[in-house]
């Protein structure tokens, strides 16, 4: 018994195992090629001045008509060239044309809707904008003021002579030049150094002449009563002065 034990153990394993030849006799199967690589992607070139992406070359049509638009934008055509900038930038071939044109649109449109206009600085002589900003008189508030002011020493120096009521014509002439000289002067004193802020010199100049006003109008008013004050002349002029 232990004979036949034996001699079957030996055989079983002196013969192969089906499943082990049948897979040592089948072919190994090749693995599947790898996928080519794919091409790096191409470096966009960048313009040395700008350092930004080199667009498309503008076409010869397009830079014709934007040079139109713009001669309208710089001759105050703001709201034509609205509309062209628009149109340009609706047919342009790169993003930094349409971009361009859009901001000119915008600019002129806005232009347009505030009713601006080109003016020519010769035109304008001094800007009152200018001397707003800087916050000083312009030449034409000092003259008017200079100007009043000769007026009010004149009339300041017939007030006197209506109360002195001078005998002689020295005496007359006298202080209407004193008072215009002295009030010049005032001018000059007030302007000297920095200088009157913008407005101060003619708010003087409106002020005066309301003040003129409300004393003539209050003479005449008086007068035209049927039981008015009786004035004198005296009184007539220092209501006025």
């Amino acid at each position: 018994m232990r004979h036949f034990l034996f001699l079957g153990s030996l055989a079983a394993l002196l013969l192969p195992v089906p499943a082990l030849a049948q897979e040592a006799t089948s072919p190994v199967e090749a693995e599947p090629p790898a996928p080519p690589a794919q091409p790096p992607p191409p470096v966009q070139q960048l313009s040395p001045l700008t350092r930004s992406p080199v667009s498309t070359p503008r076409e010869p049509a397009w830079d014709a008509a934007y040079k139109d638009a713009r001669n309208e934008l710089l001759t105050g055509e703001f709201a034509a060239a609205a509309g062209h900038f628009t149109e340009l930038a609706r047919s342009a071939t790169n993003a930094s044309d349409r971009a361009l044109a859009i901001e000119q649109a915008s600019l002129a449109a806005d232009w347009a809707r505030r009713g601006l206009a080109f003016v020519r600085r010769e035109d304008l002589g001094e800007s009152a904008l200018t001397a707003k900003a800087v916050d000083l008189r312009t030449s034409d508030e000092i003259v008017s003021l200079y100007g009043t002011a000769v007026v009010y020493g004149l009339g300041v120096g017939g007030w006197v002579d209506a109360i002195a009521k001078p005998q002689s014509s020295a005496g007359v002439i006298f202080p209407p030049l004193l008072g215009a000289g002295a009030a010049a002067g005032v001018v000059a004193l007030l302007d000297s150094g920095r200088g009157l802020h913008y407005g101060v010199a003619q708010s003087i100049v409106s002020g005066m002449y309301i003040g003129l006003e409300e004393g003539i109008v209050l003479t005449a008013f008086n007068q035209s009563r049927p039981n008015k004050f009786s004035m004198s002349t005296e009184a007539i002029s220092t209501l006025i002065f």
